[in-house]
């Protein structure tokens, strides 16, 4: 099923988006449920956290042909998503270590008005990746940094991300299940999603900077179950 399915690119305030193709015309492929809202009569694509197996294929297709060394998941709309991509790409790759520099994705709840304690944890997440890299060729015009968001509303996340990446390199990446942006295809209040503000589902819960890590036995279900759709995915 994953060559079915390709990502897109799209250059915006010199970062590189990219998107897949899935819920502009392939969606029905893999049963997104629709479901028909009483207050406006509208149909609406609704996801579950399975769904993002099949969305991260061409995300994960382009982490594999660009390699970015550090990969940042921008909590709490994108953890999911990010942990898709990372599963789907693990299972596309039989397994191997991840390819980014600590064979890790990092996270980072961007918001504007923590940008402070953002950018020096930021700067610390780098230094250190570059330190043990052991490359010292790893410069701003070699260094691929990608950000893993859901999707893209009003491009304020992709401006701080972009604008705590560009001190490092000119290579910003921002991967997304579909970007709000000019003209769209999919317009955001037709879409739902059964995690958002539900720690139980996401893993963790934001206080200001701190994060408080949930372990409810529904996020352990979701994973192992996001694991095993991503073995029957990858064939």
């Amino acid at each position: 099923m994953e060559t079915d399915f390709y990502y897109k690119t799209q250059k915006f305030d010199g970062v590189n988006i990219i998107f897949g193709n899935t819920l502009e015309k392939e969606y029905k492929e893999f049963n997104i449920e629709e479901k028909r809202e009483p207050d406006n009569l509208k149909y609406s694509q609704y996801l579950n956290p399975e769904d993002l197996l099949v969305l991260s294929i061409p995300l994960s297709k382009f982490i594999e042909e660009v390699k970015p060394q550090i990969i940042i998941g921008c909590d709490t709309g994108g953890r999911l998503f990010s942990l898709a991509t990372y599963y789907t790409w693990k299972e596309m790759n039989n397994n191997k270590p991840f390819l980014t520099i600590d064979h890790k994705i990092h996270f980072m709840y961007l918001k504007l008005e923590y940008y402070s304690y953002l950018e020096e944890r930021f700067n610390d997440i780098i230094l250190n990746l570059i330190k043990i890299s052991k490359n010292s060729d790893l410069d701003r015009h070699s260094l691929r940094i990608l950000f893993i968001d859901d999707w893209i509303v009003s491009g304020l996340t992709l401006k701080i991300a972009k604008n705590l990446a560009k001190k490092y390199t000119d290579n910003i990446y921002f991967g997304v299940i579909y970007k709000k942006l000019e003209n769209p295809n999919i317009s955001s209040n037709t879409i739902i999603v059964n995690w958002k503000k539900s720690p139980s589902k996401i893993g963790v819960q934001y206080s200001n900077q701190n994060i408080i890590a949930i372990k409810d036995k529904e996020v352990k279900l979701i994973r192992e179950s996001m694991r095993s759709i991503a073995k029957e995915l990858v064939i």
